[in-house]
């Protein structure tokens, strides 16, 4: 039972990513968005205590724009690989709605298995962007800036697990890269800032 349940939850996450990936839903207006305008203070907060300079800017937003194209592809490849469940989804919802049958567990398995995948496809994603980027970062950055970067963050918060006198420089930035450099907000930041010299 247990295990059926865990197969029902990742379908729904499935299911709602598979929303998304179908109607992609339009980049939220600045000015009525408190979530993004939230998000864009803590980027604020973030990157102009870093002090980068207009070619500073310019070098990093090439790198996230490289990172936001591998995104783009894994989930184009996603979309695809869910194209021919969606009649099957369809179905089985109509079944449960109007009928109240219990969706077939074949289809709810075999959507878990390729939710598995694409979550380890999106790590491995992931984890190429980041060093992609600190590598830019390292190539772009002076040590004072890199140092001001590996403070900005309680690294406790997000991985809570680990001794904070064991996190090396390089945890520190990779979790800065994940938790800011990587967020919309910040992305559009930084195009202001490049704007702006």
């Amino acid at each position: 039972m247990k295990a059926l349940w865990t197969i029902v939850c990742l379908c729904l996450a499935l299911l709602s990513g598979a929303q998304g990936a179908t109607q992609p839903a339009a980049p939220p207006d600045p000015k009525q968005d408190v979530n993004y305008q939230i998000a864009k203070l803590d980027a604020l907060n973030h990157i102009l205590p870093l002090l980068l300079t207009r070619d500073q800017a310019n070098k990093i937003l090439s790198a996230l724009e490289k990172a936001r194209e591998k995104e783009r592809q894994v989930r184009k490849v996603e979309d695809d690989q869910l194209k021919p469940f969606r009649e099957r989804i369809a179905k089985a919802i109509e079944d449960g709605e109007k009928r109240k049958q219990v969706p077939d567990r074949q289809l709810l398995a075999d959507l878990a298995k390729l939710l598995e995948a694409f979550d380890r496809v999106r790590a491995v994603t992931l984890n190429d962007n980041v060093a992609m980027i600190e590598e830019t970062l390292r190539a772009t950055l002076n040590s004072g800036q890199l140092k001001t970067m590996a403070k900005s963050l309680d690294p406790r918060f997000f991985a809570p697990d680990l001794k904070i006198e064991e996190i090396t420089e390089s945890e520190r930035i990779r979790i800065f890269i994940r938790a800011i450099l990587l967020q919309p907000s910040t992305y559009d930041l930084l195009v202001e800032l490049a704007k702006q010299g």
